[in-house]
């Protein structure tokens, strides 16, 4: 299942092209997600 949680994004980390991480924002916590299959 999936959800759709809003949030924003922080900063983007392409130093492994394998893996594209973000920190994102979700209401006040961060959270560092995997952004590689994101469009």
């Amino acid at each position: 299942m999936c959800l759709a949680i809003p949030g924003k994004i922080i900063s983007i980390d392409r130093s492994n092209p394998d893996l594209v991480m973000a920190k994102v924002d979700f209401a006040g916590v961060k959270k560092d997600i995997c952004i590689q299959w994101v469009p």
